[in-house]
């Protein structure tokens, strides 16, 4: 039976809700927006709309995935990232709204400046794609070490018809291949910080979410000591890296830098949009003027 937009909306959130979905609406929308392919800019002012059988149908396949616990940017297959839309697969660590805050403060870093930049552990590529399209002037080196990530890097790099990001597929942990690839300008990363023994006790949404994206050793810093050791020592004198972590840790992370290599004025946190210090900054020293 044919049915109108508003009673599609109406019912798909009343089953979201019945399922304990916290945000109905908002999940109810952008599924039915998916299925039934209506221009996002008519949603809100075409309640009488007519939605077919099929169409329907294909909002209640969307919808059973969703109850399951799959993650609705899963479901969707894209999700948005400071402004542009991206490839989002299983698999892949879902990018979040915070990351943003990490784009920002590399993007404003770079300016229009020509440099090299590395994301180091990659997974959908947004820091990186952000940036290289945000900042065409950039060569944007991508680092990641799993097939399925790099899979939807590589989706995303043609979707936006990118000629200066470079994916490399590598163990980032064990990297020694620097002669192959100009000594980067700045390095941004969000790696995997979750101490293994708290990941019982992560949401059970968040644990469909690759584990290898999530998992930062026993203590949580397995990724900041490389990030810190082998990755640093190759920034060039100058430049800067910008890491995520979790609120616990920003300290932890800038005890792992030698100071004698660090300009210690121009180093330090910042708090993302819920004041929480999540993000770490590290400009390395010139030589013979580390302070």
């Amino acid at each position: 039976m044919i049915i109108t937009l508003e009673k599609c909306f109406f019912e798909t959130v009343a089953f979201l809700e019945e399922h304990g979905i916290e945000d109905a609406k908002f999940d109810a929308r952008e599924i039915i927006l998916h299925a039934t392919k209506i221009d996002r800019v008519l949603f809100g002012i075409q309640s009488e709309l007519k939605i077919s059988d099929e169409k329907q149908e294909r909002v209640k396949e969307l919808l059973l995935k969703r109850v399951q616990g799959i993650p609705l940017q899963y479901i969707l297959g894209e999700w948005d990232f400071y402004g542009y839309t991206f490839d989002v697969t299983e698999g892949v660590l879902i990018p979040r709204p915070e990351t943003e805050e990490l784009t920002d403060l590399a993007i404003a870093e770079i300016a229009h400046q020509k440099k090299v930049i590395y994301d180091i552990c990659g997974g959908t590529g947004c820091i990186g794609l952000a940036i290289a399209i945000e900042c065409p002037q950039t060569e944007v080196y991508i680092f990641e070490k799993y097939p399925i990530p790099c899979a939807c890097i590589r989706n995303n790099i043609i979707r936006y018809g990118l000629n200066n990001v470079h994916l490399e597929q590598c163990d980032v942990l064990d990297f020694d291949e620097w002669d192959d690839f100009p000594r980067p300008d700045l390095i941004v990363s969000n790696p995997p910080y979750i101490p293994t023994g708290e990941l019982d006790d992560l949401q059970e949404e968040v644990k469909k979410e690759p584990m290898t994206a999530l998992d930062g050793g026993e203590d949580g810093m397995l990724f900041y000591r490389a990030l810190s050791k082998n990755w640093f020592a190759h920034l060039r004198e100058g430049g800067m890296m910008f890491l995520e972590c979790s609120e616990e840790q920003p300290q932890l992370v800038m005890d792992l830098f030698d100071p004698s290599e660090v300009v210690a004025e121009q180093s330090g946190t910042r708090k993302d949009f819920y004041g929480l210090d999540r993000f770490v900054y590290i400009k390395k020293a010139k030589k013979g003027k580390s302070r």
